[in-house]
């Protein structure tokens, strides 16, 4: 299941330590990012998860249907008050060879409130399932963040450092602990969306692999 990219793949690998990738505020920017795919399930029968994918993939094909899609101009982004947004967190976890699920996608609401000097994140994902469609219960924290004003989203990520934590407990009982940290752009005329990157890592009974996905969601 493909998906139309924000930009073309950045290089950025994080462990579940959260090695920040950019951002703005006198760091280096954060380059190209992509949205990656929605990972497939194994089971295409199973309507409710289908309508997971099949609803990211409609926010995806509104908003990000050609490459590049069209970036939310950053001077009409409010500098006050708040937006809210629903959509889904999604991604693949490195180590195919335990017994831990290879992919997980779940429901995402993110809150960006405004300030002059740029924006902050809070939220929550649940809702998940995993590459089997079995559930995973729990909930992920969404928190921090920022919006680099004086960034260019066509070649920089201007939102970075958005903090997603939490554990989800697979049907096996596994605590599924993540550390991951979204970056991406509003999306639309009048920051109608906002989609990018979901990096970080997983630790599972000690044992830590990198998470590699994305988010996409709509206000």
């Amino acid at each position: 299941m493909t998906f139309a990219f924000l930009r073309p793949v950045m290089a950025c690998v994080m462990l579940s330590g959260l090695a920040a990738c950019g951002g703005g505020g006198g760091s280096d920017p954060v380059d190209d990012v992509a949205i990656p795919d929605v990972p497939d399930t194994t089971t295409p029968d199973d309507t409710s998860t289908n309508g997971q994918r099949a609803s990211a993939q409609a926010l995806l094909n509104t908003w990000a249907p050609t490459n590049p899609p069209v970036y939310t101009d950053l001077a009409t982004i409010p500098t006050t008050g708040a937006a809210s947004y629903d959509g889904y967190l999604f991604g693949n976890l490195s180590n195919e060879a335990d017994d831990i699920t290879d992919s997980v996608i779940g429901s995402l609401t993110l809150t960006a409130s405004f300030t002059a000097g740029g924006a902050s994140f809070t939220g929550s994902a649940d809702d998940f399932v995993d590459s089997e469609d079995a559930d995973l219960t729990g909930s992920l924290a969404v928190s921090g963040g920022m919006l680099d004003r004086d960034g260019n989203p066509a070649s920089d990520a201007t939102v970075v450092r958005v903090n997603v934590a939490g554990v989800l407990t697979d049907t096996a009982d596994n605590a599924l602990d993540f550390g991951v940290q979204l970056e991406g752009d509003f999306l639309g005329g009048a920051y109608n969306a906002i989609g990018g990157n979901a990096l970080g890592g997983v630790s599972v009974g000690g044992v830590d692999q990198n998470f590699d996905g994305g988010f996409i969601a709509e206000r």
